[in-house]
């Protein structure tokens, strides 16, 4: 039994996604429910809150008969719970917001690292270099200003602004280059 465990930990120390510490302790992994962000938990304990709350104010409600004794209630505990669930679902809806962005800013990076480390194949023209110059890669519905991200390594070629009108091209989502 003991050759077994041995192996098995031999067998976790050679892989490099699970690797122990030197100690030779199995490292506890966060359980997948629990919230990694504060966003999460924020949210998940204002809606603990308001489900307490509202369990509260249902107790409280039901045992009075009168309508005015129900108000004070109903304005205490079940208004307040009824705002933190909103605040709750609020605060889920902003976490997710804000992974997104970091996922997506995450990728710009990834993208815009690349797009530098990548030379370009086609010398761009002589023309391009003033700050007036438009350009449209070969086959392309855009336009773009010099020196644009989404024309590193393509074949460019330089486009009078009458041209732009007549071609009916749009201008370029990331450089965003002037109406001609």
């Amino acid at each position: 039994m003991r050759g077994k465990q041995e192996a098995s930990t031999t067998k976790l120390r050679l892989d490099s996604r699970h690797r122990l510490p030197d100690d030779g302790q199995v490292p506890r992994r966060r359980p997948s429910w629990l919230a990694r962000d504060p966003w999460s938990t924020a949210g998940a304990l204002c809606l603990l809150g308001s489900a307490v709350l509202l369990v509260i104010a249902w107790y409280d409600i039901s045992g009075t008969a009168d309508l005015y004794k129900q108000l004070p209630y109903l304005v205490s505990a079940g208004f307040s719970g009824l705002a933190l669930s909103i605040v709750g679902s609020a605060l889920f809806v902003a976490g997710r917001s804000d992974r997104t962005e970091r996922r997506l800013a995450q990728l710009v990076d990834a993208l815009t690292e690349a797009a530098t480390q990548a030379a370009p194949e086609h010398p761009q023209p002589s023309d391009a270099d003033s700050p007036n110059a438009f350009l449209v890669a070969a086959g392309g519905r855009t336009y773009h200003r010099a020196g644009c991200l989404l024309l590193r390594s393509k074949q460019t070629t330089v486009i009078d602004p009458a041209d732009i009108a007549s071609r009916a091209l749009t201008p370029c989502p990331v450089c965003g280059p002037s109406q001609p």
